[in-house]
Order: structure tokens, then sequence, then C-alpha cells
């Protein structure tokens, strides 16, 4: 065998190759649900954590829970903590906010 017949064999079986590694689509449909959380955080989740969050650190800060459509449950500002926080594009915001 020529070596342009050998580069010729190469060639092919690379596309054969290639073009085996595109198959279908595959995609998994995302999962639906039912809009109803059955795990809610109760009054006394929400006191738990802020009060946790609030020991474990030293200096004034300000703490805020949400759930996951971003609604606040509880925002606590501890004396002291700064008004104005960095946002984005290194904007400054209220901290409360």
């Amino acid at each position: 065998m020529t070596s342009r017949a050998l580069a010729v064999c190469c060639c092919a079986a690379l596309l054969t190759l290639v073009l085996a590694g595109c198959g279908g689509n595959t995609a998994i449909p995302p999962a639906t649900t039912t809009g109803v959380a059955t795990n809610q955080l109760t009054v006394a989740d929400v006191q738990s954590v802020v009060q946790n969050a609030a020991l474990s650190v030293s200096a004034p800060v300000v703490i805020s829970v949400t759930d996951r459509a971003g609604h606040i449950l509880a925002l606590y500002s501890q004396p002291g903590a700064p008004a104005t926080s960095t946002g984005n594009f290194s904007q400054p915001v209220p901290t409360d906010e």
C-alpha cells in the first residue's frame, strides 16, 4: 500500500469516527414541578438561620434570608453594619436592599 493510499484510508477512518460521534440528540427534558414547595422554612427555621449567622461572625453585618423565589423572609441589620455595600459593576448600593 502506498503512502497516499494509507493517508486516504486514515482520513476516511477519521471522518467515519467524527461523523459517528455526531449522533442524534439525547437531551433529557426538564423536570416539571407542581409549584408547591414541600420543604418550606418555618418561622423558627428562619430565626435560627439569622441567629446562627449573627453569632458566627465578629464583624457587624446585615443578614437576609430569602426563599427560592427571592422573597425576603427575614432581614436583620446588626448595630454598626455598613450602610452601603458593593453591588453590581462595583456600584455602591444600600446594604439592606
